[in-house]
């Protein structure tokens, strides 16, 4: 069996897709979808979610939960795995599709390669744009904290007993929680597998998630103080591989500074992270200006 778990929140109207675009799929062995509503009970996401899930109330394949509050993505996710049967999890996001052949293939590529624990795929925004590939497979933590891997959490799938063994996602991270799965799975002596081909199509939204430059540069901070041994381990192996990993981070929250038209945010990261390396940075900054244009 083949659980996908959907999380949602504040959704607005695009959950019906994803549900049909895994029941739509290729694949056609034993699977279950696992609707995880992450919405405060009393609120109008909660009903309009309510309203959108009747269309599947006689599906047997669909399975609806409910938070009895609003947690987050990552504790939505948990929410879905502990619930789920399959051999084999994977995860949709709620504004986000799968292609027809997205199951079959991961599921194929596993059965053929008892050697890699999980798999992911490659992806196309919503305007069917192909999202720049890096194929990598094994242990890819060295690109992950480089921010190139592109493995999209819907990308992803896991055999079952790795992704409890690793006790699924960290539930105090409100962003990353993908990248912070997929380090301490690489950490456990996990390995992951690549599909070379385009088996998602990504929304067109950053999630209700988004968050501006000061809770980013916060957020980026924590991750750095629980994954920094990882970074010293590259660095000691690539010298200056530190210093592109913090460039190409801050690069990030300097141009969501620069979003938010917080001139003092900006100019403090700027100051601290260009001049360790200048053109990644720049490169960096351009590159996510230019991406929403």
């Amino acid at each position: 069996m083949i659980s996908v778990v959907i999380p949602t929140y504040k959704n607005k109207g695009s959950i019906a897709p994803s549900i049909k675009s895994v029941l739509s799929q290729t694949y056609r062995g034993p699977m279950e979808i696992i609707v995880v509503d992450d919405n405060e009970p009393d609120s109008e996401a909660r009903k309009s979610t309510e309203a959108q899930m009747e269309v599947f109330a006689g599906n047997k394949t669909v399975r609806y939960i409910r938070h009895e509050k609003n947690k987050n993505g990552a504790a939505a996710r948990n929410t879905g795995i502990r619930a789920s049967k399959g051999e084999y999890i994977a995860f949709l996001d709620d504004d986000d599709l799968f292609l027809p052949k997205k199951l079959e293939m991961q599921l194929a590529y596993l059965e053929e390669h008892p050697e890699f624990d999980a798999t992911y795929c490659l992806a196309q925004n919503y305007d069917k744009t192909p999202i720049p590939a890096y194929p990598y497979t094994g242990d890819v933590s060295k690109h992950l904290l480089m921010l190139e891997s592109n493995m999209f959490t819907p990308s992803l799938m896991f055999r079952r007993n790795a992704l409890l063994a690793i006790n699924g996602f960290d539930e105090s991270f409100r962003r990353h929680q993908d990248y912070e799965l997929l380090l301490r799975f690489f950490d456990a002596g996990y390995k992951m597998g690549c599909v070379p081909e385009i088996l998602i199509e990504l929304g067109n939204s950053e999630g209700q998630n988004a968050m501006g430059g000061k809770k980013l540069e916060e957020l980026k901070k924590y991750f750095f103080e629980k994954f920094s041994r990882f970074i010293e381990k590259y660095d000691k192996e690539e010298p200056g591989y530190a210093n592109k990993v913090y460039a190409k981070h801050y690069a990030l929250v300097f141009a969501k500074y620069l979003k938010d038209k917080d001139i003092v945010g900006a100019t403090r990261v700027f100051g601290k992270y260009f001049f360790i390396s200048p053109m990644l940075f720049g490169a960096t900054v351009i590159g996510r200006l230019r991406a929403h244009l």
